[in-house]
């Protein structure tokens, strides 16, 4: 039986491990927090983290439920685990510390992982070798700490948004914020975004409370920058406006991508971001070009994410089982590009996170793996419905009947690349 290691046990970790044990694997899943489920554990949500979308779509195909808390979300991952008996396959409290093989470039050499695993006042280092990796570390594990001029007279606390984990913590605190995405944290205030409210590049949902607050003006939003703590309690903004007294300074800040337990000349070569590059160059998002047996898992924000990672695990699992072949290097190279250009063109950038249409990589992945994209068997709701986890539901067996040589009618579908075109040519010519 083959090997997989999935480093992470996030949602995306999760769903990677149920798919690729019911096709067949020997899986291990390395979590170095004390629980699973990644950002909405207790060790990676900030306090009052929620989702930002309608119950019935963060959530996957085999396991209903309805949004909420992240304690919410946390007791439904804990919950799929248990039901596809995936527990017993995390180690928790255990920290990849580097991911390795000699030549990156030969498939028959396993790879070496070396973990740290810790129990109560004890650790151990321990090096594994697995067959293939899935790395599904997640978008949001390291984040941007800003460095303020004055910051070492400041007398209260400057921490990062993820690091705010009570109510306690946050109560009767005169606070200042630097960016609003984490919009859940606030009671009174003032937030001091870089970017007006409706730039095109935060385009993410704000909590009714904040909003409220806002029109009660509990809390203050003034577009500009921290440009010096004066004192102990006094920070002036770049607008040349002062607050005083300050007790909390929050840094909603920007998260990045990293992958410290691959090397310095790994992670370039792989393509992906690292000290002088945020570019995110792989395949359909999943495979380093010509680097085999690894994939990347869970590197798209999106109000589908946990739908995509449900695909493209299925994807992972195809390649991973030599039913899927990759096209030539130059072919995904040339792919890589095009897409990385159009992003960069209509985006300004080309971070890893951007939001991608959720449906346009669904359909690209089912279509990879020769499976149908309609998914309803009304016209109706498949080309206007809320596209909802449970159109996914059949995958498995659809593979299965695809590889004993069932071929599925290939219909017409509105698919998202006919929206984009349509939407793309409307506004050209506004």
């Amino acid at each position: 039986m083959q090997t997989v290691t999935i480093v992470g046990a996030g949602p995306a970790g999760l769903v990677a491990a149920k798919v690729l044990l019911t096709d067949g694997f020997d899986v291990t899943i390395f979590e170095k927090h004390a629980s699973l489920s990644g950002i909405w554990s207790f060790e990676g949500a900030y306090y009052n983290l929620h989702t930002h979308q309608p119950g019935g779509t963060i959530e996957v195909s085999d396991l209903y439920d309805e949004y909420a808390s992240w304690e919410h979300a946390h007791a439904y991952l804990c919950k799929y685990a248990d039901k596809f008996d995936r527990t017993s396959h995390i180690r928790l409290r255990s920290q990849v510390l580097s991911i390795f093989k000699s030549n990156l470039h030969n498939a028959a050499e396993s790879w070496s992982i070396t973990v740290e695993q810790t129990a109560e006042t004890l650790s151990s280092i321990e090096t594994f070798h697995f067959d293939f990796v899935v790395i599904v570390s997640g978008l949001f594990s390291s984040y941007h700490m800003p460095s303020v001029r004055g910051q070492e007279k400041f007398s209260g606390s400057i921490v990062h948004a993820n690091n705010s984990k009570s109510h306690e913590q946050l109560v009767d605190q005169k606070k200042i914020s630097i960016g609003f995405a984490a919009s859940n944290l606030y009671d009174d205030g003032v937030f001091k975004p870089q970017y007006a409210l409706n730039d095109e590049l935060v385009s993410f949902p704000v909590q009714p409370i904040f909003t409220e607050l806002k029109r009660q003006n509990r809390i203050r939003g003034h577009v500009s920058a921290i440009e010096e703590i004066i004192d102990s309690n006094t920070v002036r903004l770049n607008t040349r406006k002062i607050f005083s007294p300050i007790d909390l300074i929050i840094c909603s800040t920007d998260h990045y991508l990293r992958f410290p337990f691959l090397s310095d000349a790994d992670a370039p070569t792989m393509g992906l971001p690292h000290e002088t590059s945020n570019d995110f160059d792989l395949y359909r998002r999943l495979i380093p070009v010509s680097e085999p047996r690894i994939a990347f898992l869970g590197y798209v924000s999106s109000n589908g994410t946990w739908m995509i990672d449900e695909v493209a695990s299925h994807c992972v699992s195809n390649y991973f089982k030599g039913v899927q072949l990759l096209p030539s290097r130059e072919e995904m190279q040339k792919e890589i590009l095009t897409i990385r250009d159009f992003v960069l063109s209509r985006f300004g950038t080309t971070a890893p996170h951007i939001r991608y249409f959720c449906l346009e990589l669904i359909e690209i992945y089912l279509h990879y793996m020769d499976l149908p994209l309609r998914r309803t068997n009304n016209w109706w709701s498949e080309n206007f419905g809320v596209y909802r986890p449970n159109r996914l539901k059949t995958l498995h067996g659809e593979m299965q009947a695809r590889d004993r040589g069932v071929s599925f009618p290939n219909q017409f579908y509105f698919s998202f690349f006919h929206v984009l075109q349509f939407c793309f040519r409307f506004y050209s010519e506004l």
